[in-house]
């Protein structure tokens, strides 16, 4: 399958498939420990594979990957995204306050 590799996932044999240049630079950069350890710590590790895989952390895990492996630094936020309500609430909160005070800055100029 050309090209199937940059945006399918799958378990592909070592012997007795061809590997292409972007599937080898990608097993190259690794990334299993940073995938699983996000996986504990938003709780998605018991999930089945398709609720995992559709959890706002992997779908994050694997656009970072795909942006490291493509070397496109711009593409990916590199904040993880939040864990829940109350971290999406802070982070807006967070968010504001630096917009406030951008505009107060900006209007006592």
């Amino acid at each position: 399958m050309p090209g199937a590799s940059q945006s399918t996932q799958y378990v592909k044999d070592i012997w007795g498939e061809q590997w292409d240049d972007y599937q080898l630079r990608s097993i190259t950069l690794g990334g299993n420990e940073e995938v699983l350890a996000n996986q504990r710590e938003y709780k998605v590790e018991n999930l089945l594979i398709s609720d995992k895989y559709s959890s706002d952390i992997m779908k994050w895990q694997m656009r970072f990957h795909k942006a490291r492996l493509d070397q496109v630094n711009q593409a990916v936020p590199l904040e993880k995204p939040a864990k829940d309500i109350d971290e999406h609430l802070d982070r807006a909160q967070i968010k504001l306050k630096r917009e406030v005070e951008l505009m107060e800055r900006t209007f006592k100029q």
